[in-house]
């Protein structure tokens, strides 16, 4: 039970993290091709 409550946090807390490089990227580099050899 433990590990699997971790395991879902660990997963939820990286989309969230992952969203966020997401939203940086895009307000930084709207412009350039630096997102386009990120994804």
């Amino acid at each position: 039970m433990y590990n699997r409550l971790t395991f879902c946090f660990l997963l939820n807390l990286m989309a969230c993290a992952h969203q966020l490089v997401d939203d940086i990227l895009n307000k930084k580099t709207s412009s350039s091709g630096l997102k386009d050899l990120l994804s």
